[in-house]
């Protein structure tokens, strides 16, 4: 039965915020994730959240966190198909988007919105966008420490991969704290002390360009 179903999706979510309160417990962490809601929707929804983060294939997407409404809103037909791990994973991937540190300020005409690493700039009615795949690597690779991979695997596959080099080089908590703790400056230091002078920047953009060899090789010199 779909109640049934959306009820299931709902409790896995509940356990995943417990989770995530138990496997991260710095206070600040605890209080936005407790703060989190969510919402079960149709793919139309998800694609009208979706739109300006110039997302394509609306229908797949399977979750999206609102930073605005501060709520997870999970796709219904596409996760009733998924398995329980599958859809924990997803969950709890978003909540960490959620639990994400956010800074909403201007500089000049432009107005900047930071979520973690990914740093949106909006001005005179143009776009840009840095670090979105290396954000979203960090909270995979995150995800991915605390949670069974699932069985057909997950998103973000290589750019988790290229985290976790990084993290071998700085350390995880480096990069938990420019997540969840306003650390994003400290983070770009540690990396190009490692790397050299505007490493981390040509780093972030290989990534975002998809030129995964290219980021591998300057992440394992």
């Amino acid at each position: 039965m779909e109640s049934e179903k959306e009820f299931i999706v709902v409790t896995i979510f509940r356990t995943a915020q417990l989770a995530i309160r138990n496997d991260f417990s710095r206070s600040g962490i605890q209080e936005r994730i407790n703060a989190i809601h969510v919402k079960l929707v149709d793919p139309a929804e998800i694609a009208k959240n979706l739109h300006v983060d110039n997302y394509r294939r609306y229908v797949t997407v399977p979750a999206y966190y609102d930073p605005n409404a501060h709520t997870v809103y999970l796709n219904k037909p596409v996760l009733s198909e998924e398995p329980e791990p599958t859809i924990r994973f997803v969950c709890y991937h978003e909540l960490l988007h959620g639990a994400s540190t956010h800074q909403d300020y201007t500089d000049g005409n432009a107005h900047i919105y930071q979520s973690g690493l990914k740093i949106e700039r909006y001005e005179n009615g143009r776009y840009m966008c840095q670090n979105r795949l290396l954000n979203e690597g960090c909270i995979q690779f995150l995800t991915k420490q605390h949670n069974p991979v699932p069985i057909n695997g997950y998103a973000y596959q290589y750019e988790t991969d290229l985290v976790a080099h990084m993290a071998k080089k700085i350390g995880i908590k480096l990069i938990t704290n420019a997540l969840f703790h306003h650390g994003y400056q400290d983070l770009i230091e540690a990396f190009q002390s490692q790397y050299g002078p505007g490493s981390f920047y040509r780093f972030s953009r290989l990534i975002e360009k998809r030129k995964y060899d290219e980021a591998s090789t300057l992440i394992k010199t």
